[in-house]
């Protein structure tokens, strides 16, 4: 049996439930992207290690790396800072505002900003995450010369008990 249309229905008689759409919660959806593009900038500092181990700064000396390492570590910090406070002023733009649009001009801005924190997060891993992968690359070179380092002095010892 195939099912009437709601035209059919309400020439025939029969009452037609109205459907309704649901509520979009616009502004909770923001929030939540104020949250992702929060954990993206987050991501700069999971290098930090690696810039303050004196073990991994000697051995990218060792390689002829220390002014590259330097100045990825210092643009690092200055793109950090240029990201950190581009989030905050978006942020702002939706401060104290919750759960569902209030007409067409506020979901017109709840998209608007939804789009600017997008655009953030796609900057970010176009600008910063290279610069993470730079630094990334030259501590896996020095951990490699540090380990490298290890296993030698390891065999010294070892070399001398041999000929004892």
């Amino acid at each position: 049996m195939t099912r009437k249309s709601n035209n059919r229905l309400q020439r025939d008689g029969v009452p037609v439930p109205k459907m309704r759409a649901p509520k979009l919660r616009l502004w909770d959806e923001v929030e939540n992207l104020r949250i992702e593009a929060t954990r993206v900038l987050g991501n700069s500092s999971l290098v930090t290690p690696i810039l303050r181990s004196e073990d991994m700064v000697k051995a990218a000396a060792e390689q002829g790396k220390l002014g590259d390492l330097r100045s990825a570590a210092k643009l690092l910090a200055e793109d950090t800072t240029k990201f950190s406070e581009r989030l905050k002023e978006i942020a702002t733009q939706h401060e104290g505002r919750k759960g569902p649009d209030r007409g067409v001009d506020d979901m017109m801005k709840a998209i608007a900003v939804g789009e600017q924190y997008r655009d953030f997060i796609m900057s970010y891993n176009q600008v910063v995450l290279p610069t993470i992968k730079e630094i990334t690359d030259i501590a896996e070179g020095a951990t490699e010369q540090i380990v490298q380092d290890m296993q030698a002095a390891e065999a010294v010892p070892e070399a001398e008990e041999a000929s004892a």
